[in-house]
């Protein structure tokens, strides 16, 4: 029996945050982004669920 991975939004965006080249912890990304430490914090750790549209694209555009 293969073991079932659960893939959320927050722990994708902690993959990209740690995969991106640039090595951006939460503290410098955060600003980055202008959201606050607490919030992305959160949404990593998926206790945020109205994370608006354009903090996705913003985040995206960072990562990408």
């Amino acid at each position: 029996m293969s073991k079932r991975v659960t893939l959320t939004f927050g722990s994708e965006l902690r993959r990209l945050r740690r995969a991106d080249p640039r090595k951006l912890s939460i503290v410098e990304l955060a600003p980055v982004i202008d959201v606050t430490l607490s919030y992305l914090s959160d949404v990593e750790r998926d206790e945020m669920n109205d994370t608006a549209t354009t903090e996705i694209y913003t985040l995206l555009e960072c990562l990408n």
